[in-house]
């Protein structure tokens, strides 16, 4: 392989990279609810938190640790949802990313 070769490898091979993690950074982004005033984002430790507590009414800190008062049953919809919605979404992008082979084909 000539240097020229390896130097288009490594920019292509960069590409996917780079390309993978924009589409992580956008979609975490997207991972967010509103609630009561509060903005939480939506991973799986809150949606197991939440579950845990049934449709208890507790304060809990949003992402700007301000305690907003939640009922956890209507949260933990919301936050489902929303984290079905978004890697159903990041799911079917990553997909059509993997099949493109070349920076040029971008």
């Amino acid at each position: 392989m000539s240097v020229e070769e390896l130097r288009n490898s490594a920019r292509i091979a960069y590409d996917r990279e780079l390309a993978k993690q924009n589409l992580s950074v956008t979609m975490k982004s997207r991972l967010v609810v509103m609630y009561n005033g509060g903005c939480f984002t939506v991973n799986r430790e809150l949606i197991s938190f939440l579950n845990a507590y049934g449709s208890d009414t507790i304060y809990l800190l949003d992402d700007y640790d301000i305690p907003i008062e939640v009922v956890s049953d209507e949260l933990l919809v919301l936050c489902k949802e929303k984290y079905k919605e978004i890697m159903n979404e990041w799911q079917l992008q990553y997909e059509e990313q993997s099949k493109i082979r070349t920076a040029k084909s971008l």
